[in-house]
């Protein structure tokens, strides 16, 4: 009796699986019926060629509104070359038109009000307007879609991932309604050569035009307040950046590995990601109004030979300007009081550093590195606490350290800085 019970539902089993997506096919489409209305959908083989949707259809069961086109209703159908559809569809359903690679247009009618998740991924599609009515979208529209060149955008909404991977797009307009570009909205189209951001724009999300090295300029619009991790990551050709007085936070490596070669950070940024111009190596000159910096800021930086304060910041972080071997000299404002680990690390072109009276600790390894350094000034009486390591590998010989007159053998005797007195000879001297 268990094998015969076993039998029935390995053979309904079966038969569940066996049921068609569809609920019938008339004239080479297949329909599912859904709430008294019918959906194209899925058959038994993709279609081909050009596909006409009729706007209502005749069954036994009555008549039926064509209302949506049903997810993966023509997924994968490699020689689909177009497909018309009446103005009673509202709907595109998740992944609808997923690889058919003949489909070079598409015409979204503003009758649709929604369009799902991956609709267009890996289609042929080589433009495509989103008109203002489509409400909602999916994310990764048009991911993938290889021969896709011009886009409009004139909904609201810029989603994840909408235009990832689209090498060949070299154009796009955004219309004054997006709020936000989305995480990797168009990471990695590489031919790229401009964006207008509109000025209805206030966040950029992560990644968003990451990987994209046709880009050569880049200009916040009026309203642009945030700007997230790596939305500009190795955007190589980008020379020009302009950050507008909105901006209030930039995220970690926003634009490490551009070409950008000067730059004005204004005063309205007021929090920052690690490593936001990581490794440009173009950039020549900086010039800071704001009194934030981060960590590793412009580490690698390997050009940068101008560094401007014109504010005091609130110290100098850890990496900020490792790697920098194009600094000969950097002034550093009164009001700093900490200058961290490896902060300078590397810069061999820096022959002499004034320390403010202000400093009151220096990180390990903050001069490591710094092979030409020979001339340190340090106007603080009270000397700042330090290590070992905050200035190894510099040459000891010829190396002139000048501090305050009422500090010097208080210099000569503190923890990381008395290992540069020499037992005969003279490298602590009073400030004249």
């Amino acid at each position: 009796m268990r094998k015969i019970f076993l039998s029935l539902c390995l053979v309904a089993a079966v038969c569940l699986q066996a049921k068609p997506a569809f609920d019938f096919c008339l004239g080479g489409i297949y329909y599912r019926i859904d709430q008294n209305a019918a959906l194209v959908t899925k058959g038994d083989a993709p279609y081909v060629g050009d596909v006409t949707i009729p706007e209502q259809i005749g069954t036994m069961a009555g008549e039926f509104a064509v209302t949506g086109i049903d997810a993966k209703a023509f997924y994968g159908s490699k020689t689909m070359t177009s497909v018309t559809y009446p103005a009673t569809v509202t709907t595109i359903g998740e992944n609808a038109f997923t690889g058919c690679e003949s489909l070079k247009h598409f015409t979204i009618s503003p009758q649709i009000t929604f369009i799902a998740k991956s609709a267009f991924e890996n289609s042929g599609l080589e433009e495509l307007t989103i008109p203002a009515t489509v409400a909602n979208i999916g994310d990764d529209l048009c991911k993938n879609c290889k021969m896709l060149k011009r886009v409009v955008i004139e909904n609201k909404q810029i989603t994840e991932e909408q235009f990832a991977n689209c090498p060949a797009l070299e154009s796009v307009t955004i219309s004054d309604n997006v709020l936000t570009i989305k995480k990797k909205a168009f990471f990695k189209c590489t031919k790229l050569g401009a964006i207008d951001i509109p000025q209805s724009v206030t966040m950029i999300e992560e990644r968003a035009f990451s990987g994209c090295t046709g880009l050569t300029e880049f200009h916040t619009s009026a309203n642009l307040q945030v700007i997230r991790d790596e939305a500009f990551l190795n955007c190589s050709n980008i020379k020009t950046i302009d950050l507008g007085a909105s901006l209030t936070h930039i995220g970690k490596k926003a634009f490490s590995g551009t070409a950008v070669e000067q730059l004005s950070i204004p005063a309205s940024i007021k929090t920052f990601g690690d490593g936001i111009f990581l490794n440009c190596k173009k950039l020549q000159s900086v010039e800071l109004d704001n009194a934030t910096l981060s960590d590793g800021e412009f580490q690698g930086c390997e050009n940068l030979s101008q560094v401007v304060f014109k504010v005091v910041p609130n110290g100098i972080p850890k990496n900020v300007f490792n790697g920098c071997v194009a600094l000969t000299a950097i002034p550093l404002p009164e009001g700093i009081r900490t200058i961290d680990y490896n902060a300078f690390h590397g810069c061999k072109g820096i022959k002499e550093i004034t320390l403010p009276s202000t400093v009151e600790q220096i990180g390990n390894g903050a001069f490591s590195g710094c092979s030409a350094l020979n001339h340190i000034r340090c106007l603080a009486t009270q000397v700042p606490t330090t290590s070992g390591a905050a200035f190894s590998g510099i040459a000891k010989d010829g190396l002139r350290i000048e501090v305050p007159a009422v500090a010097v053998e208080a210099y000569k005797a503190a923890p990381g800085w008395k290992q540069f007195q020499p037992k005969e000879g003279q490298v602590f001297f009073p400030i004249e």
